[in-house]
């Protein structure tokens, strides 16, 4: 099958899932060209140098990725059970070694195969790049289970800024950082990115978290002119919060709600299109984000308390109704916890380059256990959500033993769960 940008499917649909995959890649062209695959984490940060597979390092720890090459290019022998769970996602990459760019390739072919058989086929030309350096080809990930997205998106530097993308520092041979600190010119940037393989000895790498662009202020408190609701107030009717609204979750009777379900759901603006959005909900201690497992999300489903299940992941967006759902159990919040948070982020966007101005019909709901709606909170079609790559929607705090939603709709750049995170945490 050819696949094209923008498809995704299940791997185990296709192969059988106990045996070996092959990711081919090969490129004609008047250039060298260096083929990689980089094992990344959920952070979708290269957090392990030894998975990085490339021509220097042509095998992972344990066998798990072999890389060998053939005429015009690589072949990666995969075997994805024995991955360990911290590698989340295998990007595949090919890159030019020198000052030429992908528009000058005559033909760009990668197959995955099992065993002779290459039922998945993606080509590609220079008439698909301009001055590119380099090709981010597929990604095989894992959400619940093991998927391929075919990116097929040109990367304007080579290798070593495609280390750099994905968190890696590169290590430099000493006489070449000694050239780069004593080179003042405007170019110095460019020096080592575009260096050959001769003069620099790309990893073994030192690795850090890649340093995120300083998050902007997300405002939690409510705004001039927002108000306070009792829910115990409204009757049957359903309530429709604005930005900063909040709404104090008592019943009738002056009882506090304590179980409902938070639905969330999407449509992307273009027919046709598909856009995989990831709920997540931060459970926070004195406001505060203080342990990983507080995380709840696709990866990690369950609350250790069971005050919050994640009903699933959704793929596209397409449907009617929710396209995620999140159950929660204040009566289940352990002593300490008084903030719970619930954001969005859009899967992959640093590639694919959605943002929610290319969303609509984006709200948070909020129904008991018989299926009553009691407020819904629906994200305006405004410019101000352009390039905006991630959603803080709402968020739940304790206030004198009493439980209080605030609609906050404040849209970020993050690109990951874990640089949403990190707003929250100490």
């Amino acid at each position: 099958m050819d696949i094209r940008r923008g498809m995704r499917g299940k791997i185990f649909d296709i192969f059988d899932n106990d045996k070996q995959i092959e990711v081919t890649m090969k490129t004609k062209g008047n250039a060298v060209y260096d083929y990689c695959c980089f094992g990344v984490d959920e952070k979708d940060l290269l957090s392990d140098d030894r998975y990085m597979i490339f021509y220097n390092q042509s095998r992972s720890p344990a066998d798990e990725i072999i890389m060998r090459n053939e005429d015009e290019g690589s072949v990666f022998e995969i075997s994805l059970d024995k991955l360990p769970d911290t590698v989340k996602k295998l990007v595949f990459t090919a890159s030019i070694d020198g000052e030429k760019n992908m528009s000058g390739i005559e033909k760009f072919d990668l197959g995955i195969c099992q065993e002779g058989h290459e039922p998945l086929r993606l080509g590609m030309t220079g008439n698909d790049f301009s001055a590119e350096r380099a090709i981010i080809t597929i990604e095989i990930y894992k959400k619940a289970e093991w998927r391929y997205s075919v990116v097929a998106q040109g990367f304007n530097g080579g290798l070593s800024d495609l280390l750099e993308h994905y968190g890696g520092e590169e290590i430099l041979a000493d006489d070449q950082a000694a050239d780069d600190d004593s080179n003042t010119s405007d170019d110095t940037s460019q020096v080592s990115a575009n260096a050959s393989a001769e003069t620099v000895q790309i990893p073994l790498a030192k690795l850090e978290e890649k340093p995120e662009e300083e998050p902007e202020e997300v405002v939690s408190s409510a705004a001039e002119g927002s108000k306070m609701i009792s829910l115990a107030k409204i009757g049957n009717s359903r309530i429709d919060l604005r930005k900063n609204d909040k709404i104090e979750l008592r019943k009738k009777n002056d009882k506090p709600l304590t179980q409902f379900i938070v639905g969330l759901g999407w449509d992307p603006a273009k027919a046709g299109a598909s856009i995989d959005c990831d709920s997540s909900v931060f459970l926070c201690k004195g406001g505060k984000l203080c342990n990983e497992d507080d995380i709840v999300s696709f990866y990690n489903k369950r609350h250790s308390s069971g005050a919050v299940i994640h009903g699933g992941d959704n793929l596209t967006g397409h449907g009617s109704g929710d396209d995620e759902r999140i159950t929660i159990f204040l009566d289940r919040v352990p002593a300490g916890y008084d903030r719970i948070i619930i954001v969005v982020n859009i899967f992959l966007s640093r590639i694919t380059r959605q943002h929610f101005g290319k969303i609509r019909n984006c709200y948070m709901r909020l129904f008991d256990t018989s299926g009553k709606e009691l407020c819904r909170y629906t994200l305006s079609d405004n410019s101000e959500y352009n390039k905006k790559s991630a959603m803080i929607f709402g968020e739940f705090t304790k206030e004198n033993e009493c439980w209080i939603f605030h609609a906050i709709g404040e849209g970020t750049k993050d690109h990951s769960i874990g640089s949403l995170a990190k707003r929250f945490k100490r």
